[in-house]
């Protein structure tokens, strides 16, 4: 259920600030670093209950694109799906 909303929400995406296309939009950088960041915490306190890592979200954080940069390092706020696509 989760890879499926993952996908779903990463293809696509309306970012945070609700001012890019939807249709061109992938991995908006918010939305990418929110999920890292929750997954971590989540996983993070099942440990602290005494419960085991959920490996389906271990799954999801190794597979979680990296943040988009420019080549100077700079983070780009998304990336766009044109930027992928073959002419």
């Amino acid at each position: 259920m989760i890879l499926i909303m993952i996908v779903t929400l990463f293809r696509g995406a309306c970012a945070a600030n609700e001012s890019y296309n939807e249709e061109t939009t992938l991995n908006p950088a918010f939305e990418m670093a929110y999920w890292h960041f929750g997954l971590s915490i989540a996983q993070k306190w099942r440990e602290r209950l005494g419960l085991q890592r959920h490996a389906e979200w271990d799954e999801i954080l190794a597979k979680l694109a990296p943040l988009a940069t420019s080549p100077d390092g700079i983070y780009y706020t998304r990336k766009r799906v044109e930027e992928y696509l073959i002419s």
